[in-house]
């Protein structure tokens, strides 16, 4: 269904290290996407870590600036 998301916005966001929902196959889905698209690698961390500390910072820094262009 990715395919039909545009033109919408749409923002992956994906944790290197994330077993359940693995970057790869994030990657896979953005590639398929329409744009305007954006894909983010937060690099070192795992699903969880994407909810505290600096992967907190980065992903929701992310969100915020794609938010402020898209919405």
């Amino acid at each position: 269904m990715v395919d039909r998301i545009a033109p919408r916005a749409l923002l992956i966001i994906a944790a290197e290290h994330d077993v359940i929902c693995p970057a790869d196959e994030l990657k896979r889905m953005y590639e398929r996407a329409g744009n305007p698209k954006k894909f983010v690698l937060v690099e070192g961390v795992t699903h969880f870590q994407c909810y505290e500390g600096e992967g907190m910072e980065r992903t929701c820094g992310e969100a915020i600036e794609w938010y402020k262009a898209h919405l």
